[in-house]
């Protein structure tokens, strides 16, 4: 595939998109799953992405374009809260 990130980077076990206060289209991907740092480990990490889109499959939205990769996830001071909790909830789910 000839995507920026190529899905080498992330293993996504579970997700939540949750709506931005800011605009049509614009979403808050939260996921918990593996993440390859640097020196090669595959380290359990909560993710959040900027998306533009509500695809729920991780290599469709990225086909689509949806992901925001070249920004970090600027989380709007109105949706902290939401964004937090999503975090709690899927590492909480996932970490049994």
């Amino acid at each position: 595939m000839n995507f920026k990130n190529d899905f080498k980077v992330h293993n996504e076990w579970d997700r939540k998109i949750l709506k931005s206060s800011e605009g049509k289209n614009r979403y808050y991907r939260v996921f918990v799953g593996d993440v390859t740092w640097n020196d090669g480990i595959e380290r359990l990490a909560c993710i959040v992405f900027i998306q533009h889109g509500n695809s729920e499959d991780w290599k469709t939205a990225c086909k689509n374009r949806e992901i925001v990769f070249d920004n970090p996830a600027h989380i709007l001071f109105q949706d902290y809260e939401i964004v937090d909790k999503a975090c709690k909830d899927l590492i909480a789910r996932n970490s049994k």
